[in-house]
């Protein structure tokens, strides 16, 4: 046995200790009453306990005999008699209590469950009437929430579960991204880029033939009517470069990703909706 569990060991054995001696100074500063009290406590707990442990068997054992007695009980006993003895008296004692008085229909119809409320709660106490009208009313309620919770969660499965009829038909369809793809092409041919020369005998002049698909019709059609600007806002804002830099791959690339950005800088300017989907570089003149 290694250290750790050797001093759990030592930890539990004085939890047990410690509690032994506790109750043992707790029972002998109480009275002999409660001591006694106490017992009979524990003695129901224990009895309680075994019961509990006992019902199933008792109700597997004697559940179809209750069952049946109970069934015949209901069944034999005369609802329609009890209930017509109980409203007749309920009546003849509100006609004494109200000597004279005429008793209509429409008033029967309304004073019939006080009278018999009344005639089923005479002969108990206050507390005992307050005390079974309580029940009453707590079972009843608790009734009224199961039912409506039961038909909350119904609907909400079946809310969850079942779709329409028209949805669980349709034929769901994407279309695909080069749907009317051609419709949606802007070019722009001979747009001169800025330059930078560094040597006398280099390249001085860089023109570029593209077409950028827009998102949408609408977007290239404005930017076709608002072409001249549009070669503008290019010239004055693609920062110059060295001619032979587009001839090479790293080059294409770094002025697609910079005609883009800028398309799409003019597009907001001009509060054109739509988005640059792809640039495409026709034709490249160095000279």
């Amino acid at each position: 046995m290694g250290i750790f569990e050797k001093l759990e060991t030592f930890i539990n054995n004085l939890l047990i200790r410690t509690g032994d001696q506790f109750m043992r100074i707790l029972m002998k500063l109480i009275s002999p009453k409660l001591r006694e009290l106490l017992k009979r406590i524990m003695n129901w707990m224990v009895k309680a306990i075994a019961w509990s442990k006992s019902l199933p068997s008792l109700v597997k054992k004697n559940g179809p005999t209750l069952l049946a007695k109970g069934k015949s009980y209901f069944l034999s006993f005369k609802y329609k008699e009890k209930f017509q003895e109980t409203y007749i008296a309920a009546i003849s004692q509100y006609k004494k209590s109200q000597p004279g008085a005429k008793v209509s229909g429409f008033k029967t119809l309304l004073l019939t469950p006080f009278l018999l409320m009344c005639q089923w709660l005479k002969g108990l106490s206050a507390s005992q009437a307050m005390l079974l009208l309580t029940f009453t009313s707590v079972s009843v309620l608790a009734g009224i929430n199961m039912v409506f919770t039961g038909n909350r969660l119904i609907y909400e499965h079946m809310k969850e579960t079942r779709s329409p009829a028209s949805v669980e038909d349709e034929i769901l369809y994407d279309r695909p991204d080069y749907y009317k793809e051609q419709s949606r092409h802007l070019e722009i041919s001979g747009l001169r880029l800025p330059v930078y020369i560094a040597n006398l005998n280099d390249l001085r002049s860089i023109d570029i033939d593209f077409s950028a698909t827009m998102s949408n019709r609408l977007s290239r059609m404005t930017l076709e009517k608002l072409e001249f600007q549009l070669r503008d806002h290019l010239v004055l804002n693609v920062e110059p470069m060295l001619p032979s830099f587009p001839l090479e791959e790293e080059g294409k690339i770094i002025i697609k990703e910079k005609l883009t950005v800028e398309i799409k800088n003019f597009m907001i300017s001009r509060h054109i909706e739509g988005d640059v989907k792809e640039i495409k570089l026709i034709y490249i003149l160095a000279n």
